[in-house]
């Protein structure tokens, strides 16, 4: 049994690196929380997202380096709290954000197995040579590939592409529930011109990392999702 009132904070996700400064951090994201009374001592702990919060990934140094992933939330340790025995709880882990492409050209694509996604690394230059592509998020079945952008684009289409929400509607599941993290930006090789734009994250997810720039300003990494609670009532 619960009480006529809960008390909801929704956790907010960390900004992206700004672009053009190298090892630049992404901003790291906050808890969310369902209380029994408007503050999160213990024992007013209904549920609760995580332990610790998810860390922003960290940019490239230089272009034979690639830039690390986003660290998810860990696991909320539920048997420390004196209401875990309000109903029936599963925590999962989150999963981590893919480093960046480095000159080498190894692309760190991601394979979708929890309903969240880290973030899609950011593709990489070198001097002025040949761009490597950011990763891509790879679609199955009803699920899209969220991709990485288009190298040497000189529109948006340089950018990484946004993560997508499935809401299903409780009266007819016809899908499950999904949210994805952001395509990888992609790199310029055009003096002057900026890396692309990691892709915003869609909700508990990480957003994609900025491409690389050959004497130009390197992409912004993409937003971390926010949290999301959902409530239903029978």
């Amino acid at each position: 049994m619960l009480p006529d009132t809960l008390y909801i904070k929704i956790g907010l996700g960390g900004i992206g690196g700004i672009s053009n400064t190298a090892n630049e951090t992404g901003g790291n994201g906050t808890s969310s929380h369902i209380n029994f009374q408007p503050n999160s001592d213990p024992i007013n702990v209904l549920l609760k997202s995580d332990d610790i919060p998810a860390a922003g990934g960290e940019g490239a140094p230089s272009s034979t380096v690639s830039g690390v992933g986003g660290l998810a939330a860990t696991s909320w340790t539920y048997t420390n709290f004196v209401n875990r025995k309000s109903g029936l709880i599963s925590v999962v882990a989150g999963q981590n954000g893919a480093a960046g492409t480095n000159s080498g050209g190894t692309v760190n694509n991601f394979n979708v197995t929890l309903v969240v996604t880290g973030g899609a690394g950011g593709g990489a230059t070198s001097n002025g040579a040949s761009p490597f592509n950011g990763g891509s998020i790879l679609g199955s079945s009803f699920l899209p590939t969220i991709s990485a952008g288009v190298n040497d684009a000189a529109d948006q289409t340089i950018h990484g592409v946004n993560g997508i929400s499935f809401i299903p509607n409780i009266s007819l599941m016809k899908n499950p529930m999904f949210f994805t993290g952001g395509g990888g930006g992609a790199p310029s090789t055009t003096t002057g011109r900026a890396g692309g734009k990691g892709g915003n994250a869609s909700f508990g997810s990480g957003g994609g990392g900025g491409g690389g720039a050959y004497n130009g300003i390197g992409g912004a990494g993409g937003k971390g999702g926010d949290g999301l609670a959902l409530i239903v009532t029978l």
